[in-house]
């Protein structure tokens, strides 16, 4: 169970800017109750946002070993130039 009523997180969404049906919000909005133990175990004993660790996903970058059909690539290299 989230700490952050289910109100609340809808004002967060919507002040994201994100464009979520009521379904999406639901499935986030579970996801979130694990989601906020783990930010609070984090920034636990006074450390800040910048103690989190930099885990980075490129899906612009990231091209599996395995043959995925129907999956567009774009022609994009590690600096972001095309």
């Amino acid at each position: 169970m989230s700490k952050t009523s289910r109100e609340d997180f809808e004002a967060l969404v919507r002040r994201s800017g994100a464009s979520l049906t009521e379904a999406q919000i639901d499935v986030i909005y579970q996801g979130w109750g694990f989601v906020e133990p783990m930010l609070e175990r984090i920034r636990a004993h006074g450390r800040e946002r910048a103690a989190e660790p930099a885990h980075v996903f490129r899906p612009d970058i990231y091209v599996p070993d395995v043959d995925v059909p129907d999956v567009q690539v774009p022609d994009v290299d590690v600096r972001g130039q095309k």
